[in-house]
């Protein structure tokens, strides 16, 4: 996960809005590190 630059770190939900906004960070993060190795596949 590192070699993407991301890295995942815990961190403490202030509210529940606060925690949906993170969710909803992380929900993103996961689709775009997904589509990039979808096209690392693609181009093997």
């Amino acid at each position: 996960m590192v070699k993407h630059g991301i890295r995942f770190v815990c961190m403490p939900v202030v509210d529940e809005a606060d925690g949906m906004n993170l969710a909803s960070q992380a929900a993103e993060r996961l689709e775009r590190m997904a589509l990039i190795a979808e096209a690392g596949e693609k181009r093997t």
